[in-house]
């Protein structure tokens, strides 16, 4: 079963009681998230078009507001976007807030190209998030909207403890997985299966979590002791 397509449904045996469309029916999941092909297919055009529209700035200021309703100050603090594609949400934070040090980190160098021009503020580095080692440690990290595209997703979150400072914030957000559809994701979290996911992955990490499931989608906030 095409687990992306087949997500709302009335009929109680979980598939469609009519042929729904499917869009995204000539993606390949495992290939579409390659560093090979984000590479190939890193555009500015299409980037500034298709990717940076209303909704995803307005996601981008949700997932700010998100980080000061729960106490966390941007002023004075080295901050990481992992997976930060054209890095708009380090950007946002350059123009309202004081940080240390702001790094976007992505990898596909394409993509970081493209990043450069659009968001100057930031520096940069090809890192990948399961196999490359930890340089440098963050006081915030910012992973949105990323690890669903990454098959071994349970290492990517356990390197993403590794990058943060003792003290340090990790706020990850996915797809609420009941909703979404988009098949070039491999991974479909409900709000549960996330919670159990993310708690099971960390069970040795010191760490506090707060879940939650809202306009930033299925989120984990973690808080290093």
């Amino acid at each position: 079963m095409d687990i992306g397509i087949y997500r709302i449904s009335n009929n109680p045996d979980g598939v469609p009681l009519y042929e729904m469309p499917d869009p995204f029916a000539h993606i390949d999941p495992l290939v579409h998230n390659t560093k090979e092909n984000l590479d190939a297919n890193a555009c500015k055009e299409t980037t500034l078009k298709e990717y940076l529209t209303e909704d995803r700035m307005q996601f981008y200021r949700d997932v700010i507001s998100y980080c000061l309703e729960h106490g966390i100050t941007f002023d004075d603090k080295d901050i990481l976007d992992a997976g930060c594609n054209a890095n708009c949400l380090l950007e946002k934070i350059a123009k309202d807030y004081d940080p240390k040090s702001l790094t976007g980190y992505d990898y596909s160098s394409e993509t970081l190209e493209i990043a450069k021009s659009i968001s100057p503020a930031s520096k940069y580095e090809v890192f990948d998030l399961v196999d490359d080692q930890p340089k440098n440690q963050f006081d915030i990290i910012f992973c949105t909207q990323v690890i669903e595209h990454i098959p071994d997703a349970e290492l990517a979150i356990v390197k993403l403890v590794e990058l943060a400072n003792p003290g340090g914030h990790i706020l990850i957000t996915v797809p609420n997985g009941r909703l979404d559809q988009f098949r070039g994701h491999i991974h479909f979290w409900s709000p549960e299966s996330f919670e159990i996911f993310v708690t099971k992955t960390l069970f040795k990490a010191d760490v506090n979590f707060t879940f939650a499931d809202n306009n930033i989608g299925n989120s984990v906030l973690i808080k290093l002791k």
